[in-house]
């Protein structure tokens, strides 16, 4: 099924792409339907996983592994990197479901309006974001999963997450760090003193410590 996919992952030798349980209904056509792309989303069904595909990018292998992981949603991927055996290591922004997507309508970012203190005071704590690592382990790129249907689909490992606001939006690195271990994660974030953003926070993923 179509889903809403934000962005995606690139390591040396990979392209990883999270489908996030944003599905668009009756495969797509639900948004013709209701003429706007939120509005042909389905309902969030925590239940289904997200799917993670691992694409080769080098040697024309297409699909090589794909993983799960618990259901949530994101926006921004933060970066991606290769381990010496293959293995991929990546950080993101995830929220547990899809109430941010309607905590971004015009109305509920508004300070002024009684439709913002109405949403925050409902769907505040949920539309908060995690910064999150996940570890995809046991990637064979000599086997693709066209020739091998039997191969198994692994569990996305979550290393850590850090939760709002010690971890926010836009998130970017130091750009000489992409497809390499980095360390800082800086980004803009909500610490609650508006319904939208209020400050710039750098995270340590290393002590998980964050400055705003």
């Amino acid at each position: 099924m179509p889903a809403c996919i934000h962005s995606f992952f690139l390591t040396a030798d990979f392209v990883t792409i999270a489908v996030w349980n944003s599905h668009f209904g009756l495969n797509g056509l639900k948004i013709m339907w209701e003429q706007n792309m939120l509005g042909g989303i389905d309902a969030f069904d925590s239940s289904k996983p997200v799917q993670w595909m691992v694409v080769d990018r080098k040697d024309n292998k297409g699909l090589v592994a794909e993983f799960e992981s618990p259901a949530d949603f994101s926006f921004h991927s933060v970066n991606a990197w290769q381990g010496p055996r293959a293995d991929g290591t990546v950080d993101i922004v995830c929220y547990d479901n899809l109430d941010i997507l309607h905590a971004l309508y015009y109305t509920n970012i508004r300070s002024q309006g009684d439709g913002a203190l109405a949403f925050a005071n409902e769907k505040g704590d949920s539309s908060r974001n995690h910064l999150v690592r996940f570890r995809l382990g046991g990637i064979d790129p000599t086997r693709t999963l066209v020739r091998d249907l039997k191969a198994a689909i692994r569990c996305a490992e979550r290393i850590f997450k850090i939760p709002s606001p010690h971890s926010g939006e836009l998130p970017t690195i130091n750009p000489s760090y992409s497809t390499y271990p980095s360390r800082y994660v800086y980004g803009v974030v909500n610490r609650g003193y508006s319904f939208f953003l209020d400050s710039l926070f750098k995270t340590n993923t290393e002590t998980r410590k964050t400055t705003n």
